[in-house]
């Protein structure tokens, strides 16, 4: 192989030299074996394309080809500037806007977005092999530039999927949402458009969920001495935890902040996912919602619960997976929250409690069906 490679280099300059430097575009042949180099043996391709391209610098498709191992390697200044004014004989033009796009994602994002306009209206594209990867940079520069509108129509405009985006079709018209589903977390917009890995806003004075079941300041001390606690939850007046083994006992508490004294709110075993609706506190026991006045969907089995403005999310166990549903309130029955009802562990409102790992701390016991 190294010696088929360097066999073709040895030809490729001995070619060169024997073509005279008035000829605008690189000859066929090696043009072919320099693209071929870039396919076979990356780490090689530019010493192969920056011979061609000295050579021939009028050729605008041996720019494009070096600009683009050039990006590969970190050099994009350089391949954008390499690019100014070139158009290609044979690579599309939408080819040259999109590697414009890419050389500037960084340094001039808005120019970037320009640039990739152009690439995205082309009818061109459909047929392109690398549209996926121009879709994605699209999705990723409108997704940046803050547009939930832009990226939302790039990803349907792609088929729905990109790697890092998604949609699903809302039922319920709620804000925007934290979730883990497919062990990523992500949030899902009002429109619909799955974000991984994007940030949920967070109130930096809150306690953070951590492995090992420990709620912990941003800076990673301890917020609370030694003990289990997890499920942490905004409440009236700070947030809510459930105390598994720590000196305060079991059950729910509340606290005002990292140095407050814990506040007994609902004691005893087997609790979890302490929910605030309001001034009313919801949790998990045996797998059955509760609220001071009595059970909520007794027929369900529910993993987990979260409150957002628009009233109530429950994980729950349905059809072998957890299922994510929505009720206005614990007395209305729980719906759908998406059409495709994808599994999804946890999802709360953004903002919400940041936690360490996904997803969250600690999960909820394994569920069965009733």
């Amino acid at each position: 192989m190294h010696l088929r490679r360097n066999l073709e280099s040895v030809a490729l300059a001995a070619l060169l030299t024997a073509v005279p430097i008035a000829h605008a575009t690189a000859p066929t042949d090696a043009f072919a074996t320099a693209v071929r180099t870039w396919f076979d043996a990356p780490a090689e391709a530019g010493g192969a394309l920056e011979a061609l391209h000295t050579a021939f610098p009028e050729d605008d498709d041996v720019a494009w080809w070096l600009a683009r191992v050039w990006i590969d390697q970190g050099r994009a200044a350089e391949a954008r500037a390499l690019l100014v004014g070139r158009s290609g004989r044979k690579v599309p033009e939408h080819r040259f806007a999109w590697l414009r796009a890419r050389a500037s994602e960084h340094s001039d994002p808005a120019g970037a977005r320009a640039e990739l306009a152009r690439a995205l209206a082309s009818p061109a594209l459909a047929l392109d092999p690398d549209r996926t990867e121009v879709y994605t940079l699209g999705a990723r520069l409108a997704w940046s530039a803050g547009d939930e509108p832009g990226t939302l129509a790039v990803v349907l405009a792609a088929g729905g999927t990109l790697p890092g985006f998604s949609t699903l079709e809302r039922r319920a018209p709620l804000g925007p949402l934290r979730v883990e589903m497919d062990g990523h977390v992500g949030v899902v917009t009002t429109g619909g458009l799955v974000v991984q890995g994007a940030m949920c806003g967070v109130d930096a004075r809150a306690p953070i969920e951590a492995a090992g079941a420990r709620l912990q300041r941003a800076d990673g001390r301890d917020c609370l001495g030694a003990g289990a606690r997890g499920h942490l939850a905004p409440a009236p007046g700070g947030w809510g935890y459930v105390a598994l083994d720590a000196p305060e006992g079991q059950g729910i508490f509340t606290i005002a902040g990292c140095d407050a004294a814990p506040h007994a709110v609902r004691r005893g075993a087997g609790l979890s996912s302490p929910a605030w609706l309001g001034g009313t506190l919801l949790w998990v026991e045996g797998g059955v919602a509760h609220t001071g006045e009595g059970s909520s969907w007794p027929d369900v089995n529910v993993l987990r619960l979260a409150t957002i403005p628009e009233g109530v999310l429950a994980v729950v166990w349905e059809s072998g997976a957890p299922r994510l549903r929505f009720a206005p309130s614990p007395d209305q029955p729980l719906a759908l929250v998406f059409a495709e009802d994808p599994p999804i562990t946890r999802a709360t409102a953004c903002p919400s409690p940041r936690a360490a790992r996904a997803p969250g701390a600690p999960p909820p016991r394994p569920a069965h069906p009733r």
